[in-house]
């Protein structure tokens, strides 16, 4: 209970909190296991424990959940969301991959929206890719401070 509240902590009130992606994103599984376990999610988070990144700490915590959630959303009923971290180069690629499930599209969608938004705030490059048969790939590429 001590980890959700700080967890919870940081990600009310991250303005303090280095620029750290990894974080972000165990932060985000924790805090929205529930939602995932209700959706029958699997979830798998791949790379480094630690991964500092050139973004603004006040919005990259709120860029990553909404990434989660919309993935949730799309692999929603049976399916997986894999979140795969690496250095390349000069920057910082963390993609979120749903697949499989029946999914939900439109719940999806605000969390979307979301993410387009606060994108630019976190000084990200941003791709989405929701292809027909269903599933999508959110990839958000980060410059690496060095």
């Amino acid at each position: 209970m001590d980890a959700l509240l700080r967890a919870f902590g940081e990600f009310a009130a991250p303005e303090h909190l280095p620029p750290d992606v990894a974080a972000a994103a165990r932060r985000a599984i924790q805090l929205f296991a529930y939602d995932a376990r209700r959706a029958t999610v699997q979830v798998v988070q791949h790379g480094p424990a630690a991964l500092l990144v050139k973004s603004d700490s006040s919005v990259l915590g709120d860029l990553v959940a909404h990434a989660y959630l919309a993935c949730v959303e799309h692999a929603r009923d049976g399916g997986s969301v894999t979140l795969d971290l690496e250095v390349r180069g000069a920057f910082v690629e963390f993609e979120l991959r749903a697949e499989g499930g029946l999914g939900n599209r439109e719940q999806a969608l605000p969390h979307l929206e979301a993410v387009r938004r606060l994108a630019s705030e976190a000084s990200c490059e941003l791709l989405i890719e929701r292809p027909p048969a269903g599933g999508a790939r959110l990839s958000l590429s980060f410059l690496h401070p060095r």
